[in-house]
């Protein structure tokens, strides 16, 4: 591991992503034609990892992969974007997690998830000492037996704890309210955050989320954009109209150009615009990863939508 800390470092959540277009969404027992979009490296937390190196962050990605094809794709693809990969574990005999993504025509997909093994990293000493010194830690919300000290970890040097909260999080009930009390960051969709809290109504929910512990709540609207909730404050970012290829990827990327802009010491508000024109690169191309932007380019685009209030609704 390299001596220098890490802005950023991801644990888990890594899987090749095979992407299928079809016209539509099969019936029960149909037979669908559909036409083959390639594979591609994805994985919530492994996507997020991509798009904040691309951002400029120091990252780095923790997990456990199989030695197969699908674990060197997913390796090269870390590498071919700056994310170190030096704390990845491969175990011999064991098969990668994939997804077959299915896009429809307007760009919205549905996801279908093979978990093979778990990809949690061992927390030896190595990443306990890396954990300490990050700026930003950034997993799923799982099971305490590694979440507790993980997170400790983290809390133990300078850190923060961010974590992305899906409606399909591994932990349940009391173990993912432990989770998210250990958490300082929480991404969640509005789905996500209904399932955590069963309100339905996102304000209540991200009120009594903030009273479990967080310090923020930072909630993903599709097209609409995003809003961030803090102790008393909120806040909101609308999303300009763009053609829309593929929407996988595009809440990781928000999620890393969040944590990328306050790094730069970005006010909340500034984070939140960022971050949703940031993922509004990734739905142009198909896959998680193609639309990738700089940090020049975000900033490039902000100056752009500043400098011309008729191109859209903002950010």
């Amino acid at each position: 591991m390299a001596s220098d800390p890490y802005d950023l470092i991801c644990l888990g959540g890594a899987a090749v992503d095979i992407v299928l277009h079809a016209p539509r969404l099969p019936k029960s027992d149909e037979k669908l034609v559909v036409r083959y979009g390639g594979r591609f490296g994805g994985g919530l937390v492994a996507n997020a990892a991509c798009a904040a190196a691309r951002l400029g962050l120091r990252t780095a990605w923790s997990g456990v992969l199989g030695s197969d094809e699908n674990a060197e794709h997913l390796i090269e693809e870390f590498e071919t974007f700056g994310v170190h990969t030096e704390m990845a574990r491969t175990v011999l005999g064991r098969s990668t997690d994939f997804t077959v993504i299915v896009v429809e025509p307007d760009g919205k997909r549905t996801i279908l998830i093979a978990p093979v093994h778990s990809q949690l990293p061992p927390l030896d000493r190595e990443l306990r000492t890396a954990l300490a010194s990050a700026r930003f830690a950034y997993a799923l919300p799982v099971e305490a037996h590694w979440f507790s000290p993980f997170a400790a970890a983290v809390h133990a040097g300078r850190g923060q704890v961010a974590v992305d909260l899906e409606a399909s999080a591994p932990a349940r009930g009391a173990e993912l309210k432990q989770a998210l009390s250990q958490s300082d960051i929480v991404f969640c969709s509005r789905d996500g955050l209904e399932h955590a809290t069963g309100e339905a109504d996102t304000d209540a929910a991200a009120k009594t989320l903030l009273g479990w512990g967080p310090q923020l709540v930072v909630v993903t609207l599709g097209s609409q954009g995003a809003e961030a909730f803090a102790a008393g404050q909120h806040w909101q970012a609308s999303a300009e109209t763009v053609r829309v290829l593929d929407t996988t990827g595009a809440g990781d990327c928000f999620h890393a150009g969040f944590l990328a802009a306050l790094a730069r010491s970005w006010s909340v508000p500034e984070a939140l615009r960022f971050g949703v024109t940031a993922a509004s690169c990734v739905v142009q191309q198909v896959g998680a990863r193609s639309g990738l932007p700089t940090w020049n380019e975000v900033v490039e685009l902000l100056k752009r939508d500043a400098n011309n209030p008729s191109a859209g609704s903002g950010v």
